[in-house]
């Protein structure tokens, strides 16, 4: 007879040698009490994001409401993003512009370096691939204007920025680059017994990359869940 100790400890190893962890960290650590925003992702082709006609907004847009909805940090609604379009020579905000216009503390900047909804895997089978570089962008606050001549360079700067249609600002604002991914997405993004599909609606396969795009985006901020996959398209 086997000692009951003995079973115990082969359960808990084997229990042990069993379990899968497969949480998944953000890259970067946003504080709770900071605002994040997304620009619009640059669409391949297309000299800068808010040239983006369509999937680069769409894409921009769920990965704000993912964000929102399992973020543990404020995140701006993509509306006010798009609201910019009134500002004078909108197409050439920079993040930082972005970031002062929207109050946002960290802007998501996102391109499309690989849009394929319909990638021919061979034999009839097709697959969405999809690559993106993600970089976040963190505001850094300079010094407050405490001497005259940089309260003067801040008031003709305010001037400029009227004149311009953009808020003032009560101090100089940049920032940095603080992250950076590249992510891969697949529609239908996971299989256990196909490759790909016979047949993918060209609708149904740009709206199901699009939002696997935008998945992969917003997971890279915040806690979730990958799950194991048998197979995994390449």
């Amino acid at each position: 007879m086997k000692c009951p100790w003995i079973l115990g400890a082969a359960l808990v190893a084997l229990a042990g040698c069993s379990s899968n962890d497969n949480t998944v960290e953000p890259i970067y650590e946003i504080d709770e009490d900071a605002a994040v925003v997304v620009m619009p992702v640059r669409e391949p082709g297309v000299s800068n994001a808010w040239d983006s006609v369509d999937v680069g907004h769409r894409i921009a847009e769920t990965a704000s409401t993912l964000l929102a909805n399992n973020g543990e940090f404020i995140v701006r609604p993509y509306r006010e993003v798009i609201g910019l379009s009134t500002v004078e020579d909108w197409t050439l905000l920079k993040a930082k512009d972005v970031a002062a216009l929207t109050g946002a503390d960290y802007v998501v900047v996102a391109e499309l370096t690989h849009w394929d909804p319909q990638d021919d895997k061979g034999v009839g089978i097709v697959q969405g691939v999809a690559r993106a570089n993600v970089r976040l962008f963190k505001v850094m606050e300079t010094r407050e204007a405490d001497d005259e001549r940089e309260a003067e360079r801040i008031r003709k700067q305010n001037e400029a920025r009227r004149k311009a249609g953009l808020p003032e600002l009560l101090r100089e604002e940049g920032g940095r680059f603080v992250a950076q991914e590249e992510i891969l997405a697949r529609y239908p993004e996971t299989y256990l017994d196909q490759y790909g599909e016979s047949f993918l609606d060209p609708d149904e396969a740009k709206n199901g990359l699009t939002d696997a795009v935008a998945k992969k985006i917003a997971q890279l901020f915040y806690e979730h869940e990958e799950p194991f996959h048998f197979l995994r398209g390449e």
